[in-house]
């Protein structure tokens, strides 16, 4: 077993070379400022040096990735975990910053990418891989709706991601939909929703438990 999660590991964390890979093949291509960012219209809106783009956003990657590894390995509720949250929380990060390097040059190298587009439709199809398991995530303090009364009130935590689960589906839906249509600030009040929504039914039924004791 261990040697499984050695080898879940180290691929996981080459994974995230690739993207210093990509950059080195198309550096002297990109441009002296490169656009990292984008506002709701698909316009960029924030640019950086190409070397902070090429390497300094997949640095950050590899140490979110790393810090989320050892953050899970650590999990002193490592037994409440289901194996399919571990893997998506342990090799998200890795795949995201593949895909983000990659859009990202191809754009700066003048390859004309819908931004808004692949963006809302990998953002909707995370939300769902993650409403999809919320239910099934048992106590734990590194994911979920990681909250003082979920944590202390396991009846509290299972109805809480019930309802998240069921919340972050229809949200991913939604967002999936919008890289379609398009509409400005959607997805922004989407995420704010599916964030808030869990956050405060869960704070509602501690404020009842603590009434009716």
């Amino acid at each position: 077993m261990k040697k499984a999660i050695n080898k879940q590991f180290i691929l996981s964390t080459l994974i995230c070379f690739i993207p210093f890979i990509v950059s080195i093949y198309f550096y002297n291509r990109l441009p002296n400022e490169v656009a990292i960012h984008f506002d709701n219209y698909g316009n960029p809106d924030n640019y950086a040096p190409k070397v902070i783009a090429a390497f300094g956003v997949p640095l950050l990657m590899l140490c979110i990735h790393l810090y989320t590894w050892f953050r899970l390995e650590n999990e002193p509720k490592k037994a409440n975990f289901s194996n399919v949250i571990q893997n998506l929380s342990k090799w998200g990060v890795a795949i995201l910053s593949v895909i983000l390097q990659i859009m990202m040059v191809l754009y700066s190298t003048g390859v004309s990418l819908e931004s808004n587009f692949y963006t809302g439709l990998i953002l909707g199809i995370i939300v769902i891989l993650f409403g999809n398991y919320l239910p099934k995530c048992k106590q734990n303090y590194s994911v979920g709706i990681i909250l003082p009364w979920t944590l202390n009130d396991e009846d509290n935590w299972n109805k809480t991601h019930h309802l998240a689960g069921w919340i972050w589906l229809i949200g991913g839906i939604l967002l999936i939909i919008n890289a379609f249509i398009n509409i400005p600030f959607y997805n922004i009040f989407v995420i704010f929703v599916i964030v808030i929504l869990p956050f405060i039914y869960s704070y509602l039924m501690y404020k009842i438990s603590g009434k009716n004791n």
